[in-house]
């Protein structure tokens, strides 16, 4: 498995960055760091010992869910949003219905707002991240999950 599960110190970190960030105190995952500067998240009964020795028998590839990039800070991934998203507490901007449909298409915005990385709601929903450069709000929704627009 080309990744490598965080120290204490590293969670340690992580989690003051998801505090200070998101307003999140605790998540009750391992994290794992990808060679593609990502973080995962495992949630299962496996412990890192157990994942370990499977990794040598039937090479792992990935393992939990994609949770973030450490990129404009910490990225939360979409699925992770779903997941976590009741805990989230700050760096929340919510859009209006309008907005909202434009976002969703992958379209930035152009919208006032404090600079940084920001989650994306609107109502009840999590939309995305996106970062701010305090003039417009950049776009991070996976293409595979926005609106598709048909061409004429």
């Amino acid at each position: 498995m080309n990744a490598h599960f965080l120290s204490a110190h590293e969670r340690k970190q992580l989690l003051a960055e998801l505090q200070r960030v998101y307003g999140v105190d605790d998540v009750p995952y391992l994290f794992l760091e990808t060679n593609k500067e990502r973080l995962r998240a495992f949630s299962g009964d496996l412990t890192r010992e157990e994942i370990m020795e499977i990794d040598e028998i039937a090479r792992i590839e990935l393992v939990g869910t994609y949770f973030a990039k450490p990129e404009y800070g910490l990225r939360l991934s979409f699925d992770m949003m779903q997941l976590i998203g009741k805990k989230i507490s700050k760096s929340i901007l919510e859009l209006t219905e309008e907005q909202a449909h434009e976002w969703m298409r992958g379209n930035g915005l152009a919208l006032e707002s404090e600079k940084g990385i920001h989650v994306i709601k609107h109502g009840e929903d999590f939309l995305g991240c996106g970062y701010s450069d305090g003039q417009k709000l950049w776009n991070f929704v996976p293409k595979e999950r926005r609106i598709r627009t048909r061409a004429r």
